[in-house]
């Protein structure tokens, strides 16, 4: 998305933004038993006096995306959009380690350069225990070796390379949509997965009985969550995703926040990965660098002020440009 378009996008929902939370509030009250939607989200997200950059991960950390992250929020407001870097958790999500992303919460690659070029050291964190059953546990009750959450390991890695604080937890808003909608006469979902010991377990609606709910199913709360991203007071940065079953969550819940409101979802794409050039320690070429993103860049945490090291000025014109030259500065200073 170009930098002007963006802006006429917020001016444009800014301008309708009455009558879009309007419609918004209308369409969860009926559909799903969620009264006062809008007064939820404004709960959620009191600082409204910025745009919100939203990046949703299920454990917001410090590895090169979240790091392009912060630094694009500072590039849009230096050409006249005041915005800021919008991390969001999903830590009652579980751990599946077919998933590349979740595996790099528990096997951290940090980035390093060697006599043979940049490549990801990694670093096993979990506690010897638990390692080997991680698949279905719940996030946050993965321990370290050092028997603290995995999720507060990686928010004081963040806290050391100075960014942002995590203050939104998309597992508390699903779940209070989703009480609102037990408790009344909304569209329930057929399931739900609740906590048995540290892992989840899929249950009916219909035999629930006291069981302590983790999550609602994802195609239960698509359009719950992109309504998030319509009235102008923030966007969502997504990659572009090869999961079938995502796509059509996000394909769906699109067309029907548009027939509702009049309006999409402002959704910025970003690189899912980059390449960048390489050389070794002594300054001989190596062969290209390929980076999903998930390394964390060691440098960051021995620099006091790491973003000076980015050049922001005049170098794009679209946040999805930007987002890969300032991915690749971070690799390449490494």
């Amino acid at each position: 998305m170009l930098l002007e378009q963006l802006r006429q996008e917020i001016k444009e929902r800014k301008k309708n933004q009455k009558g879009i939370l309007q419609a918004i509030d209308d369409y969860c009250r009926d559909a799903y038993g969620v009264p006062n939607f809008s007064e939820i989200i404004q709960e959620k997200f009191p600082d409204n006096s910025r745009f919100g950059l939203c990046l949703a991960r299920q454990i917001p950390n410090a590895n090169i995306e979240h790091l392009a992250h912060v630094i694009v929020a500072d590039w849009v407001s230096k050409n006249g959009i005041p915005s800021q870097a919008v991390p969001m958790a999903f830590t009652r999500d579980c751990f599946s380690g077919r998933n590349p992303l979740k595996k790099s919460y528990v096997q951290i690659p940090f980035l390093k350069r060697g006599r043979k070029g940049l490549c990801s050291l990694v670093q096993e964190i979990v506690h010897p225990e638990q390692r080997g059953s991680l698949d279905g546990m719940i996030l946050h009750a993965i321990k370290t070796t050092e028997n603290t959450p995995i999720t507060e390991y990686h928010l004081e890695l963040r806290r050391q390379a100075g960014l942002e604080e995590v203050e939104v937890d998309l597992s508390d808003f699903f779940l209070q949509c989703l009480d609102y909608c037990l408790a009344g006469n909304g569209k329930k979902p057929e399931f739900v997965f609740v906590e048995e010991g540290e892992k989840e377990k899929r249950m009916s609606t219909k035999k629930l009985n006291g069981h302590k709910i983790c999550r609602p199913p994802a195609d239960w709360f698509y359009d719950l969550y992109l309504m998030l991203f319509v009235d102008g007071q923030r966007a969502l940065l997504s990659t572009v995703d090869d999961d079938d079953n995502v796509s059509g969550w996000f394909r769906k819940a699109i067309q029907k926040i548009e027939k509702i409101t009049g309006f999409l979802p402002l959704i910025i794409d970003t690189p899912k990965g980059v390449t960048t050039r390489n050389q070794t320690k002594s300054g001989e070429a190596a062969p290209n660098f390929s980076s999903e993103l998930l390394e964390i860049p060691g440098w960051v945490f021995q620099i006091t002020d790491w973003k000076t090291k980015i050049q922001t000025q005049n170098l794009a014109s679209s946040v999805f440009e930007a987002m890969n030259l300032f991915e690749e500065k971070l690799i390449e200073l490494s």
